[in-house]
């Protein structure tokens, strides 16, 4: 919709202190430690409001990837825990482009239903790429995402309910 473009380039790789004590929770201090790497090598991080830092697996760590918060003032960071999957990346970036979680309900044999009575997966719609991996290939943001980043003009856009 050439309302949002993303390019870079790749950095490094720097070899940084991992410290065991931190376990799952070393971001911070692999962040801090690849951006020195990078600034002592003559990068200029001023020039990359949106950061993703890819390592090597951490076994024993249960995530993909993350982000240091959802649609923050950059510099945004996201981490990737061994993984080189377009799918995880775009997610991540996603976040930090303030983008959430695309969840559903599901309200069984009923269509509609109270909303107490249906199931939720935070994760559960698997045909966008802020859900879950689900089997096949899903690179886009759903219709709700793209709307509220003001990928879409008003007039391209019916509002069918108000909350």
């Amino acid at each position: 919709f050439e309302k949002l473009s993303v390019s870079g380039e790749v950095v490094g790789w720097y070899n940084v202190p991992f410290y065991k004590e931190f376990g799952c929770s070393g971001d911070e201090i692999i962040a801090q430690a690849a951006e020195s790497a990078a600034a002592t090598d003559g990068i200029d991080l001023s020039q990359y409001p949106r950061r993703v830092f890819i390592f090597p697996y951490i076994y024993g760590c249960n995530w993909m990837g993350f982000v240091e918060n959802i649609g923050g003032e950059p510099p945004t960071r996201a981490w990737l825990n061994g993984t080189y999957d377009a799918r995880v990346i775009s997610h991540e970036l996603g976040h930090n482009f303030n983008m959430g979680h695309a969840g559903s309900i599901d309200c069984g044999s009923k269509q509609i239903d109270d909303y107490d009575n249906c199931t939720k997966s935070e994760y559960g719609d698997t045909f966008n790429v802020m859900g879950g991996l689900g089997d096949g290939v899903q690179y886009h943001f759903n219709g709700i995402h793209k709307t509220k980043s003001n990928w879409f003009e008003d007039s391209q856009t019916l509002r069918i309910m108000e909350n």
